[in-house]
């Protein structure tokens, strides 16, 4: 499994995505606040990812 990881900041939504035959994804509009929440709840499948952008913006 590839995994590739990105921060992006300032943001805004320009088109609904369409994902490809063999994709998923699923994109969601979160506030920073709203985020941290979110990790915290161990709902996500990949808690080690959010936690490193968070690092990169040093806003841990």
């Amino acid at each position: 499994m590839n995994r590739y990881c990105f921060v992006a900041t300032d943001c805004e939504k320009a088109s609904d995505h369409q994902a490809g035959e063999h994709e998923f994804v699923e994109i969601e509009m979160l506030s920073l606040k709203d985020f941290r929440k979110l990790l915290r709840t161990g709902k996500m499948t990949d808690v080690e990812v959010g936690y490193l952008g968070l690092d990169f913006l040093n806003l841990l």
